[in-house]
C-alpha cells in the first residue's frame, strides 16, 4: 500500500497503526531515519520517536512533522491527510484514557462523573444554592490545593446541569489565562463557572486587568437583561490576598462553599467505587493499608494534599493490576503513597541521556509560576515550548504529569512539585532565574503583540541584566525562539543607538577638525583677512558649544532613563548635564533631585555584596564576593560621611564573604564563608585581628551574636544551627531543624532566645542559655524558605525575608511562641533581607527584584521605597535617620529614611494652604483619607512632622481647605456642604474651634478667606453659587449672604489690601468681587477673552499682577493695580492643563500643579515675557497644588496622596547632591551609559571617586 499520497490512512487508529504507516513511508523513500531527521533539521530522538511508535507528533511540532512527511517525499496537500491522522490517532489515545476509572494526578471532567465519588454532598448543595441565584450572582468555592475543586466543578456541577438537574439552564466551564475576557462568551450560558480563580492573582495578570476581569465578571451577574451566576473556584491559600478585590471579598463574605476534608466513609468511595463501577474490585485488605498510611483515621478526614496522591497511587495500582482485583502486591510496584509519584516521573526521565534530561528539566521550569506565596502551575502556550521539548511533552503527558490540549500545556496538578524531590530541588536551584525568565517572556509575548514595536524592547540596562544572567549556567538553552529574537533585537537596537552616537561623535570631530583647519589658514592669511580669522575662530567656538550642548543632552536623557532604576547615578548625570549647559530640562532634573530618594554610595569589588552595623550603629562591615571586608567608622551625624574617608580593608582567604556580623559594642566581627566561620577583634578597627576558627564541612549562610554574651548562632547549608562559644575551644552545640537546610538565625535583643528559620516554612525558638526547644513549626515539603530574620528592638516582634515575595512576621511571646501576622508583600521576587531600627518604629526589606521598601513597624503603612539597579542582598539600619543597603553589584548605598515624602495624608491631597512667613501649611485631603493634615513650616522648608486634623463624627472631608490671613485657622470642607474651623497657630496642638453644616446642598469645592480672616468665601462643586460666612466669633460661623458667578467657580483669591476677590470660573472668565459689605456683595469686573475654562488664580503679594491659569495650560499675567479693570500683560504655560497657581514671597517666580506628573515653574520678573524654569515630576501622580514655602523651598501634592519637598535654587540643590554623592559615577559605568560621550564627572574634583 502507498502512504505516501496519503491513501489507506483512513484505517489508522492506534499509535501502532501510525507507526507502520510511517515506517512504510520510509522504506518507499529510501532513506534512513537519521538522514530524515537531517534533512527536516528535526532532532534524531524526536524523529525516531514517530517511527518506534512511542510518541505521536503534538500541535507545538506540526510543523516540524510536515518538515518530515517532505523529507519522504509528501506533498503538501497529502500531509493534510497525514496530520488528520495524528489527530485521530491523539484522539483514540484520549478516549483509551477515558475508560481508566481512575484519573491520577488530572481532574474529573464532565465525561468523567461516573468514576467521580465521594464528593457526592457538595455537589448537592452546590446545586442547590445555584438553584436559589435566579436573579444572577456570585457563588464561591474555596479549597485547599489538591481538595479537588475543579473535579467538583466539572464531574459534579457540571456534569449534573448538563443532565438536566437545573432544567434547560446552561452552564459554561472557563478558567482566567484561557478567557480573559468572561463578557466575549457568544451564546451567553445561565451560569459561568470559573475555575482556578487565583490564576488571576498569577504572572499572566496585573492589577489591572485582575480588576476589569472582576468588573466584567460581576456586570455578567448583574445585567438585567440575562443575569448570570457565576460560580467561582479559589484555592485556600489565595483567600487572604483575594480579599483586596472589592468583588472577590464580597462573594468570599457570602457564604462560600467551603471544599474540606474527606471523611473515612467518603474515602473509601473514592477507593473502591470507580473500580466497581468498572467491573473491578479492591481487595478490602489493600483498603486497610492505603487507609492507614494516609493517616485517615488519625486525623480530622483525609488532608486535601494528599487526595491528588491517593488518585495518582490508585491509577498506578490500576495499570500495574494484572487481574479484575487491585491487590497489595500491585499498590507496592508503585513506590506507595509517599513515592508513587516520584516513582512515575522518574520512570520517565530515566530514559533520558544527558542532553535530554536538560531539555526536560527546562521545560519544567517553565511551567511553574513563582508568583505568591507558593508554586502554582502555568499555563504555557504550545508555540512557547516549541518542537524541541514535544518529545518530553509527549512523555509526561503519557504518564499524567502534564496535560495537553490543542493550545495548552500545564503540569497535571500542583503537587508534583512537592512530591517530586527532583523537581522541588529544581526550582530551589533556579528560583531568581525563573522569575527573570516569566519577566522576559511577558516583555517578548508584549513585543510580539503589538507588531515587534521597537518601544516594546528592553532598555539597555535591563538588557544588560538579562545578559548577565544569562552567562552562567547555560541559561541560554532555556530560551525559546521568540525569547531570543526579543533579546538579540534589544541588543540591536542598542548597537545601532550606540553607532548613531558614534556617528554625530564623528561628524562632530570631524567638523571641529575642519574648523582647525580653517583656523590655520585663517591665521596664516591673517595679514589679509582679519576678519575671516576671527570669524573661523567664531566658528569653532560654536561648534564646541553645540557638542557640548548635544553632548548634555545625551547625558541627561540617561540621567532620566535611571531615574527609576539608579538615582544615584541618575542624579550625578543630571549635575554633570547642568554644569555643562544649564537649560530648562536640566534645570528641572537637578530640582527633581531634592524631592527624590538619592543615596550616598561607596562602590566596592564587582558580586554580591552584604552589610552590617553594631547596634549603635558605629561600625559598619561590608564583605564581598571576593572575600574581602571593608570597615567604615561611622562616628559622624552627616550621613555621607561614610563615604568620604577609605576603610580599613580586610582579607580573608576563604573564598566569598557569605554572611556577616558584628557584635552590638562594635567590637567583633564575624565573617562565614564556605569552610567555616572566623571572628576578628575590631578594637583598632584599621587593624582588625582574627581571635577564633570555626571550620566547617558546609556553608555559614547566616551568623548572629548573641546580646550580652560571647556566642554565636550560625546558620548552615544543612538542617542545622550552631551554637559557638567562640572564646573557649569547645565544640559547638547543634540545635537541630529536621528537613530545613539553608537556616537563618537570630537572637531576641535581651540573648534569652534563639530563632532559626530555613526551607519548608520550618521554624524554631530555643531558650539560649539551655538550648530548650520552645516552639517549632515542622517542615511543610513546600518550596517556601525563609532567608532571613530580625527581631524587633523590644523583642516582640519577629520579621522574614522569604522565597514568598513577602516579610513574613509573626508576634513572639514571653514562652517563645509564635503567633502569625498578615504578612507584608508587594515585591516581584524573593525577599532577601529585613531590618528593624533601632526604635522599633521602621521595618525594612530588600529584595531580588532590585527594590527596598520601608514600612511604619506600629502601623504597617509603606513609608517609602527606594529603587535600584541589582538584587539587594542585605538591608541595615543606620545612625541619624540612614537604612544601608548593599546589592549585587558591589555597591552599597546610604539612603535617608523616611525617604522624600512627607508623612501624613493618607488619600488623594487636593489643595496646600500657605501664608508666606507663616508658621504651617495645610494639606486638605479627600474624602477616603483620616483627615487634613498640617505640618509645622520655617525657613528652610517643611519638617515632616504631621499632624491630622481629624473630621467631627458624622463629617468627612471633600479636600478643600484654606489657611486665614495669619496662619492661625484652619478651613475645612465637609461633604454635607458645610465647613470646620480649627485654631493651627500652633501647628502640633491644633484645636477644633466651630462649624457649620448644610451652608449649600452638596459638597464644598473651594473656601477662601478675607485679609483679615473675618470672612469666608464657600463655593459648591458644581453649582455656580458661593456663600459668605461671618467668621467674627470662630466657635459658631453664620452664613451672610450668597452671590452667583457666570458658570462654576474653581478657585478664588483675596486681596491683601481690600475686601476684594478675584475668582475663577468654567466661563473662560475671571470674575471681580467687592465684599466691603459681605452682606451685599457688588460684582465690580470680569477678565474675559481666556483661552479656555479658567481653573486657578493667584495674586503676586503685592497684589499688583493676577495670573489665571485655564483648561488647555495657558497661564495668563494680569495687572490687577486696579482691581476694577484688569488688563493682559503677558502669556506662558504648560504642556498640560494648570490645576492651581501661587507666587513666591517675591512675586518673581510662578508654581502651578499639572493635570500630569509635574509642578511647572514660571519666571515671571518682567510679567510681560514670562519664562518656563522648571517643570519637577518627582512626584510621579497629578499634581493638584504647589506652593512656595520660604525663599527655596516647594511643596507639591498629588492625587495619589503624595506630597514632596523641592528646592528651587539650583546651585543649592548642586551643592548639596555634591555633599551627599559619595562616590561619583566611574569612568566604566560613564563608558557603559554615554559610549562616545568625553568622561566629565560632575561635582568638585576632591570628591571621592570609585575604583575603576
Amino acid at each position: 500500500m502507498s502512504w505516501g499520497a496519503g491513501r489507506g490512512l483512513a484505517s489508522v487508529e492506534t499509535r501502532e497503526d501510525f507507526a507502520d504507516a510511517l515506517r512504510g513511508l520510509r522504506q518507499a523513500s529510501g532513506f534512513t531515519v537519521r538522514a530524515i531527521a537531517d534533512s527536516a533539521d528535526v532532532r534524531l530522538a524526536t524523529v525516531g520517536g514517530w517511527f518506534s511508535g512511542k510518541h505521536v507528533p503534538t500541535p507545538a511540532n506540526q510543523d516540524a512533522f510536515r518538515r518530515v512527511l517532505g523529507a519522504c517525499g509528501v506533498t503538501a496537500d497529502d500531509a493534510d491527510a497525514w496530520w488528520a491522522a495524528v489527530m485521530r490517532v491523539r484522539r483514540a489515545t484520549q478516549r483509551r484514557a477515558a475508560a481508566t476509572p481512575y484519573r491520577g494526578l488530572e481532574a474529573f471532567s464532565v465525561g468523567d462523573s461516573r468514576w467521580f465519588h465521594g464528593r457526592e454532598e457538595e455537589t448537592d448543595a452546590l446545586l442547590d444554592r445555584v438553584r436559589l441565584l435566579t436573579g444572577g450572582g456570585i457563588l464561591a468555592v474555596v479549597g485547599a490545593s489538591g481538595a479537588g475543586k475543579s473535579s467538583l466543578l466539572s464531574a459534579g456541577l457540571l456534569a449534573r446541569i448538563e443532565r438536566g438537574d437545573l432544567g434547560a439552564r446552561t452552564a459554561v466551564r472557563i478558567t482566567p489565562s484561557r478567557l480573559r475576557n468572561p463578557t466575549d462568551l457568544d451564546p451567553r450560558p445561565d451560569i459561568v463557572v470559573v475555575d482556578q480563580a487565583e490564576e488571576l492573582w498569577g504572572e499572566a495578570f496585573d492589577a489591572g486587568e485582575r480588576r476589569r476581569y472582576l468588573d466584567r465578571l460581576e456586570g455578567l451577574t448583574t445585567d438585567g437583561r440575562h443575569p448570570v451566576v457565576a460560580v467561582v473556584a479559589l484555592r485556600a491559600d489565595f483567600y487572604a490576598v483575594a480579599l483586596t478585590e472589592p468583588i472577590a471579598a464580597a462573594a468570599l463574605a457570602s457564604d462560600p462553599l467551603v471544599v474540606g476534608p474527606l471523611d473515612e466513609q467518603r474515602v473509601r468511595r473514592v477507593i473502591t467505587a470507580p473500580a466497581e463501577t468498572a467491573g473491578a474490585r479492591v481487595d478490602p485488605a489493600l483498603v486497610e493499608v492505603l487507609l492507614a498510611e494516609l493517616g485517615v483515621r488519625s486525623q480530622h478526614g483525609l488532608s486535601p494534599s494528599t487526595l491528588p496522591l491517593l488518585s495518582h497511587v490508585l491509577l498506578a495500582t490500576w495499570e500495574r493490576a494484572r487481574t479484575s482485583t487491585l491487590s497489595i502486591a500491585d499498590y507496592r510496584q508503585t513506590g506507595g503513597i509517599a513515592g508513587a509519584v516520584e516513582h512515575t516521573a522518574e520512570a520517565v526521565l530515566g530514559t533520558y541521556d544527558v542532553d535530554d534530561r536538560a531539555v526536560a528539566e527546562r521545560l519544567l521550569l517553565r511551567l511553574v509560576d513563582l508568583d505568591g506565596p507558593t508554586v502554582t502551575r502555568r499555563l504555557v502556550p504550545l508555540s512557547e515550548v516549541g518542537a524541541v521539548a514535544s518529545e518530553v511533552v509527549d512523555d509526561l503527558t503519557d504518564a499524567r504529569l502534564v496535560t495537553v490540549d490543542e493550545q495548552f500545556v500545564t503540569i497535571t496538578h500542583e503537587s508534583l512539585v512537592t512530591t517530586w524531590p527532583r523537581f522541588a530541588e529544581l526550582i530551589d536551584a533556579h528560583r531568581d532565574w525563573v522569575v527573570h525568565h516569566r519577566t522576559l517572556t511577558q516583555y517578548a509575548h508584549g513585543w510580539n503583540e503589538t507588531g515587534r514595536d521597537r518601544g516594546e524592547l528592553l532598555s539597555e540596562t535591563r538588557s544588560a541584566l538579562y545578559e548577565s544572567l544569562l552567562s552562567t549556567g547555560g541559561r541560554r538553552e532555556h530560551l525559546n525562539a521568540l525569547e531570543t529574537e526579543y533579546l538579540t533585537e534589544s541588543a540591536a537596537e542598542h548597537h545601532r543607538a550606540a553607532d548613531a552616537r558614534r556617528r554625530r561623535a564623528r561628524v562632530r570631530a570631524a567638523l571641529t577638525s575642519a574648523l582647525a583647519v580653517m583656523t590655520v589658514l585663517a591665521v596664516a592669511a591673517a595679514t589679509f583677512a582679519v576678519s575671516a580669522r576671527s570669524r573661523a575662530v567664531s566658528e569653532r567656538n560654536d561648534a564646541v558649544e553645540a557638542r557640548a550642548i548635544a553632548d548634555a543632552r545625551v547625558v541627561l536623557a540617561q540621567s532620566r532613563r535611571l531615574r527609576d532604576q539608579d538615582p544615584a547615578l541618575s542624579a550625578q548625570l543630571a549635575v554633570a548635564a547642568y554644569e555643562t549647559d544649564p537649560s530648562f530640562d536640566a534645570r528641572s532634573a537637578v530640582l527633581d533631585t531634592t524631592a527624590s530618594a538619592f543615596p550616598t554610595r561607596v562602590v566596592g569589588s564587582a558580586g554580591p555584596t552584604q552589610s552590617v552595623l553594631d547596634e549603635a550603629g558605629r561600625v559598619l562591615a561590608v564583605g564581598y564576593s571576593s572575600g574581602s571586608v571593608d570597615l567604615y567608622s561611622d562616628d559622624s551625624d552627616d550621613a555621607s560621611a561614610f563615604a568620604q574617608a577609605p576603610p580599613a580593608r580586610l582579607s580573608t582567604d576563604a573564598g566569598p564573604v557569605q554572611s556577616l556580623a558584628v557584635d552590638a559594642a562594635g567590637t567583633r566581627l564575624a565573617i562565614g564563608s564556605a569552610t567555616g566561620v572566623a571572628v576578628y577583634d575590631l578594637a583598632a578597627l584599621d587593624r582588625p585581628r582574627r581571635v577564633a576558627t570555626l571550620p566547617l564541612d558546609t556553608t555559614a549562610q547566616s551568623i548572629a551574636f548573641r546580646p550580652g554574651g560571647a556566642e554565636l548562632a550560625v546558620g548552615t547549608a544543612a538542617s542545622t544551627v550552631l551554637r559557638w562559644a567562640y572564646e573557649t575551644p569547645a565544640s559547638p552545640t547543634r540545635l537541630d531543624l529536621p528537613g530545613a537546610g539553608n537556616t537563618v538565625v537570630a537572637y531576641t535583643p535581651d540573648g534569652g532566645r534563639v530563632l532559626g528559620a530555613g526551607n519548608g516554612r520550618t521554624l524554631a525558638v530555643w531558650d539560649a542559655v539551655s538550648g530548650a526547644p520552645l516552639f517549632a513549626v515542622p517542615f511543610d515539603g513546600s518550596t517556601y524558605r525563609y532567608l532571613d530574620l530580625d527581631v524587633s528592638p523590644d523583642g516582640t516582634t519577629l520579621a522574614a525575608g522569604t522565597t514568598g515575595r513577602e516579610v513574613a512576621r509573626w508576634t513572639l511571646g514571653g514562652d517563645g511562641a509564635l503567633t502569625a501576622l498578615a504578612p507584608l508583600g508587594r515585591f516581584d521576587s524573593y525577599v532577601s533581607s529585613v531590618a528593624f531600627d533601632r526604635t522599633g518604629q521602621f521595618l525594612a526589606a530588600g529584595s531580588a527584584d532590585a527594590s527596598t521598601v520601608v514600612w511604619n513597624a506600629r502601623t504597617d503603612d509603606e513609608v517609602t521605597e527606594f529603587p535600584g539597579p541589582a538584587i539587594v542582598g542585605s538591608v541595615a539600619f543606620g545612625r541619624t535617620g540612614s537604612l544601608i543597603t548593599s546589592d549585587g553589584s558591589g555597591t552599597t548605598r546610604r539612603w535617608r529614611v523616611p525617604g522624600p515624602e512627607l508623612p501624613g495624608p493618607t488619600s488623594s491631597v487636593y489643595t496646600l494652604a500657605h501664608r508666606q512667613g507663616g508658621p504651617s501649611v495645610l494639606a486638605g485631603v479627600g474624602v477616603r483619607g483620616d483627615g487634613a493634615v498640617v505640618w509645622r513650616a520655617g525657613t528652610g522648608g517643611v519638617e515632616p512632622t504631621p499632624t491630622t486634623l481629624r473630621p467631627g463624627p458624622g463629617v468627612t472631608y471633600t479636600g478643600a481647605s484654606a489657611l486665614s490671613g495669619d496662619s492661625s485657622t484652619a478651613a475645612l470642607g465637609t461633604t454635607t456642604g458645610g465647613v470646620e474651623l480649627w485654631d493651627v497657630s500652633d501647628p502640633a496642638r491644633p484645636a477644633r474651634l466651630g462649624a457649620l453644616d448644610g451652608v449649600v446642598p452638596l459638597l464644598v469645592g473651594g473656601l477662601a478667606f478675607t485679609a483679615d480672616g473675618r470672612h469666608l468665601l464657600l463655593s459648591q462643586q458644581d453649582a455656580p453659587d458661593i456663600a459668605v460666612l461671618d467668621l467674627a466669633d470662630l466657635t459658631a460661623p453664620r452664613a451672610v449672604s450668597t452671590f452667583t458667578v457666570t458658570g462654576l467657580p474653581s478657585l478664588t483669591v483675596f486681596r491683601t489690601d481690600r475686601a476684594i476677590a478675584h475668582v475663577a470660573t468654567s466661563a473662560a472668565a475671571v470674575e471681580t468681587w467687592d465684599l466691603t459689605d459681605p452682606g451685599r456683595p457688588e460684582r465690580i469686573g470680569t477678565l474675559t477673552g481666556l483661552p479656555a475654562g479658567a481653573n486657578a488664580v493667584a495674586l503676586s503679594a503685592d497684589d499688583a499682577v493676577l495670573a489665571v491659569g485655564t483648561a488647555d495650560g495657558t497661564v495668563t499675567l494680569v495687572d490687577a493695580t486696579d482691581p476694577a479693570e484688569t488688563r493682559v500683560l503677558g502669556r506662558t504655560g504648560a504642556d498640560t492643563e494648570v490645576y492651581s497657581l501661587a507666587f513666591d514671597a517675591d512675586g518673581e517666580r510662578l508654581v502651578g500643579g499639572t493635570s500630569i506628573d509635574s509642578a511647572w515653574i514660571w519666571d515671571v520678573r518682567d510679567p510681560t515675557t514670562p519664562r518656563p524654569y522648571a517643570a519637577l515630576s518627582a512626584i510621579g501622580e497629578r499634581v493638584n497644588d504647589a506652593v512656595f514655602v520660604g525663599a527655596t523651598s516647594l511643596l507639591a501634592g498629588g492625587a495619589g496622596g503624595t506630597v514632596r519637598q523641592w528646592t528651587v535654587d539650583p546651585e543649592f540643590a548642586v551643592e548639596n547632591l555634591c555633599s551627599r554623592a559619595g562616590a561619583l559615577v566611574t569612568e566604566r559605568e560613564w563608558a557603559d551609559l554615554l559610549p562616545g560621550v568625553n568622561y566629565d564627572p560632575p561635582c568638585d574634583e576632591a570628591a571621592p571617586r570609585a575604583p575603576r
